[in-house]
């Protein structure tokens, strides 16, 4: 008797790692609709300051965070379909390098800052702001679980079978 799964069975890890690709980006979009609906005090100060200069300064945040929002949910939806069910082997490795990319933008400008005024004082308040915050820290603990699921033992084995024709 044979006790192993069909070649075109998707093991477990698999099917975990896309779902949890799913609920980060119905977390981003949790997150931005909290924030077009419910904005912090700080950042309502931080608009008013600048309401004299721009005065729809409000509105382009909105579309600019939606569209950054749409942009990332859709890579990573993209990618992660990709990879979970076309067995794109190229596609968890593009995922792996945004998700490093994306950590280590801010690491990289913060020692940058002598290079052009003014941004560093940017960086080292994002940096400060998003290190110091504990939800930081589970996010990126939820994007190393997503990147260790992908690359476990019984996936490796996924990515090398030829992907079935469609």
């Amino acid at each position: 008797m044979n006790n192993s799964a069909p070649a075109d069975t998707m093991p477990l890890s698999v099917k975990i790692f896309f779902r949890m690709c799913v609920l980060l980006a119905v977390w981003w979009v949790f997150i931005l609709v909290k924030f077009i609906a419910f904005p912090s005090a700080d950042y309502l100060a931080m608009i008013a300051k600048l309401h004299a200069y721009f005065p729809d300064i409000r509105q382009r945040d909105i579309v600019l965070t939606a569209g950054r929002t749409l942009l990332w949910s859709s890579v990573l939806l993209l990618l992660a379909w990709l990879a979970a069910y076309r067995r794109r082997n190229w596609a968890r490795w593009t995922l792996v390098g945004v998700f490093v990319f994306v950590e280590m933008v801010p690491i990289v400008a913060l020692y940058q800052d002598s290079a052009i005024a003014g941004l560093g004082a940017f960086w080292r308040t994002y940096v400060h702001y998003y290190w110091s915050a504990p939800s930081a820290y589970a996010l990126l603990a939820y994007k190393v679980a997503l990147i260790a699921l992908v690359f476990s033992g019984n996936a490796r084995s996924w990515f090398r079978l030829a992907a079935p024709a469609a």
